[in-house]
């Protein structure tokens, strides 16, 4: 994404002037952080995150975007701060808790998360309808149950929730993703726990599924059946990467293989002078040996 400074300056200043109305100070806190401050504590708000925001929407739509933004923040500092969660009290918290997946930022601290793939964690979290909290090892030394116990409830919570919606990507004006089955995935709060049950969904192919999860509220998926995953996985980064830098909350650039109810690295994508460099892991490459010969011209497969 572009950064416009004339245009970042605008966004930096439209924050301060909603929090302002909601009697909340704000103060630079590092080069693309504000620190919000009030009544009710202090909250750190991202222009990354806004500039996210607002780039898709007219710039008359932004003041509304930030203002909702920077209200949902305070109303969060307010209920935390009024009605704190009882970390004490277990049986409320069973049907409270959900869980996403994040990048992994090397530095998870107290919070309760486990890896899941390279790059990615799943975190617990607690979820109050108004306002989500990660939840704290702190909180379950005395929780009568075990971490698998409590991702395998999290897990159950979500699937209770209701599944995702599915639309076929129309990709067909891009050369190479030309008959490609790739699908969109997107819906619920909680998308990103999906990936790790995607064989619920009609998107895993005899060999398994490469799957992007570029940010929290999509996840693409290619039914892998044939050596045209090449071509996917081409596409995949692609849209990984473009994805990825421009949506609010981002998740990972990277294509990842599920298979048989595991999820595993397929290929690391770093951004290069003449574009984009696709890494293939060792087990992705293991699995594109077995797929056999690349189907040849006028095989009917639109390569």
């Amino acid at each position: 994404m572009r950064v416009d400074d004339a245009d970042d300056r605008l966004r930096k200043a439209m924050l301060f002037t909603a929090a302002d109305e909601y009697g909340y100070s704000c103060h630079d806190a590092g080069a693309d952080d504000v620190l919000v401050s009030g009544p009710d504590g202090e909250a750190t708000i991202s222009l990354t995150h806004l500039r996210r925001l607002a780039a898709p929407e007219p710039l008359d739509e932004w003041f509304g975007l930030i203002r909702d933004h920077v209200s949902t923040v305070i109303a969060t500092l307010a209920v935390e701060r009024q009605s704190p969660v009882d970390v004490t009290d277990f049986p409320p918290m069973r049907a409270l808790i959900r869980t996403r997946v994040y990048p992994d930022s090397g530095n998870e601290g107290d919070l309760v998360c486990r890896a899941i793939a390279p790059g990615l964690v799943q975190r617990l979290l607690i979820d109050r309808v108004h306002t989500v909290a990660p939840v704290q090892r702190s909180w379950i030394q005395h929780w009568p149950t075990t971490e698998a116990e409590l991702f395998c409830l999290a897990e159950d919570n979500v699937r209770a929730d209701g599944g995702v919606d599915l639309d076929t990507m129309p990709l067909d004006g891009v050369p190479m993703a030309e008959g490609l089955p790739i699908t969109r995935l997107i819906g619920p709060e909680y998308l990103t726990a999906h990936i790790r049950w995607l064989d619920a969904y009609p998107v895993v192919g005899p060999a398994g599924a490469l799957v992007i999860v570029p940010s929290k509220s999509v996840m693409f998926c290619y039914p892998i059946t044939d050596l045209d995953v090449l071509r996917a996985t081409a596409v995949l980064a692609r849209l990984g990467d473009i994805v990825h830098a421009d949506e609010p909350w981002p998740v990972s650039p990277w294509l990842y293989l599920w298979r048989n109810g595991s999820l595993d690295l397929a290929a690391r994508t770093i951004p290069t002078d003449d574009g984009l460099g696709i890494f293939p892991s060792e087990a992705f490459e293991d699995l594109i040996n077995t797929l056999g010969t690349p189907p040849g011209p006028g095989s009917g497969d639109g390569a």
